[in-house]
């Protein structure tokens, strides 16, 4: 029984580790080599080319000579969503607009990377890439946009290094890395959530014959906020 529930809690805890990482990949970007893609990223650290900046900055050693790698990833998103439905907090009628829509944004990632010998024993490096991003964008009528509408983020890394090689076995390396991050949110909000909006065009109805007034769920008393912002990080 002891063995069954160690057993159990390795499981518990390894899923639980595994879910983190599946969410963080909704903003990591997962390549930054096209050889190591075309290994599905199994020899991302073996130094075949200037990328190992990124993977491992002391595999520079390795290489013959200086180089340079230029690698771009193109993505092609095709997602299609149907049958979303919401529900108003406060009379629990439905949300109207757009319940269906697609995101095909197409989004490039380059990356490039150098690498200059500058002595048997000491490499020098400079990688340029795309470590996170993410954009997804639903329709602005959606009835979803009162939970979120719009998301994006792009991150840039410019990563010196240098590498050193101690012997034919070892070698070290390190490098300091400026990321600038740019990021927006969109989210509309529905200001008739308490009935006052309701209530004051119901009265106002009321008062002019002939003119009726209505406030409902088509966006009429929707506002919305697009939170953008930028800066630099460092490590």
């Amino acid at each position: 029984m002891i063995h069954f529930n160690l057993k159990k809690t390795a499981f518990i805890l390894s899923t639980a580790l595994l879910s983190t990482a599946v969410q963080a990949s909704g903003y990591h970007f997962g390549t930054q080599s096209v050889n190591a893609q075309g290994t599905a990223n199994a020899a991302a650290a073996e130094a075949a080319d200037a990328s190992t900046i990124f993977y491992n900055p002391a595999g520079l050693t390795k290489l013959d000579s200086s180089q340079i790698s230029v690698n771009a990833n193109i993505v092609f998103p095709s997602i299609h969503y149907e049958a979303e439905s919401a529900k108003h907090f406060r009379t629990g009628a439905d949300v109207s607009g757009s319940t269906s829509g697609k995101i095909t944004e197409t989004t490039v990632a380059p990356h490039v990377y150098g690498a200059y010998k500058a002595s048997d024993d000491v490499t020098l490096g400079l990688g340029v890439y795309v470590p996170f991003g993410s954009a997804t964008e639903y329709e602005k009528d959606s009835v979803l946009r009162h939970n979120i509408n719009k998301l994006g983020l792009t991150t840039i890394a410019i990563e010196p290094v240098v590498a050193w090689k101690l012997n034919e076995q070892h070698a070290v390396g390190a490098g300091l890395i400026a990321q600038y991050s740019k990021a927006e949110l969109r989210k509309y909000s529905d200001w008739d959530a308490s009935g006052a909006i309701s209530q004051l065009a119901s009265g106002l109805a009321s008062r002019q014959a002939g003119r009726p007034v209505a406030v409902d769920a088509t966006g009429k008393a929707d506002g919305h906020a697009d939170v953008k912002g930028h800066d630099w990080g460092f490590g």
